[in-house]
């Protein structure tokens, strides 16, 4: 398995602390580095053999702006990812150069869709992703594997495990999108999404999972569950 290195050059030590956490939870990523100074990463990278294979670049620095650092050390830069606070005109010096830009507060979801256009799906294992599932935005760490299944209960979510069941503020929407990286994870009806690796068994109107739970699969979410459950019995 080939591992991937990681260079960050951001001014704001908390959003580097952040991407070297996602980096570190993908098995075959690593970080070479990371700087919050740029003209110190400037000079670095001038005595670098070779290029590193993913650069995180904040656009918006006080010392040097990411573009012209970016022309500084471009050659020894195989995949650029920007990091930007700003709106789309701050970026149109990237829009043929980046792979992808990243735009503060940076969501893990997000994080792991940008990586594995790159990656084969098969490279990039995750066990836990982070989630602002607090009326505050902190971040709380969600072990994948434990999620039975998740129901919207009007502005928050309860998300049922083999042990319990928590609440947290967040809409289903917004987990189902950070989700989507995991194909195991399937919307069946307006209320919920279910792992599928916990279904214990099912019909065309009815799954019952791990748990016990019996949940319907509604008109607008059928199409999909049928897609999977013929695949389920392909496997």
């Amino acid at each position: 398995m080939n591992n991937y290195s990681c260079i960050i050059i951001d001014d704001d030590p908390s959003a580097i602390e952040l991407l070297e956490d996602y980096i570190g939870q993908m098995e075959n990523l690593y970080t070479l580095a990371s700087y919050t100074d740029p003209l110190l990463a400037m000079a670095e990278f001038a005595a670098m053999q070779k290029p590193v294979d993913f650069l995180f670049l904040d656009m918006q620095m006080p010392k040097m702006n990411g573009d012209v650092l970016y022309a500084a050390i471009r050659n020894k830069v195989d995949h650029l990812f920007v990091i930007t606070a700003y709106g789309d005109s701050a970026m149109a010096a990237f829009d043929d150069i980046a792979v992808a830009f990243l735009h503060k507060p940076i969501r893990q979801a997000k994080f792991i869709n940008v990586v594995t256009r790159l990656l084969s799906p098969r490279l990039v294992e995750i066990d836990s992703i982070m989630l602002p599932v607090t009326p505050k935005g902190e971040l709380i760490t969600i072990n994948l594997a434990n999620v039975i299944a998740v129901k919207s209960e009007a502005n928050y979510i309860r998300i049922f495990t083999a042990k319990d069941s928590l609440q947290y503020y967040y809409s289903i929407t917004s987990i189902e999108r950070d989700f989507s990286p995991y194909a195991y994870f399937l919307r069946i009806n307006r209320s919920f999404i279910i792992s599928t690796k916990h279904i214990r068994s099912m019909n065309p109107n009815f799954v019952r999972l791990s748990n016990g739970m019996k949940i319907a699969v509604t008109k607008t979410y059928y199409e999909r569950f049928i897609s999977f459950s013929d695949k389920f019995r392909k496997d």
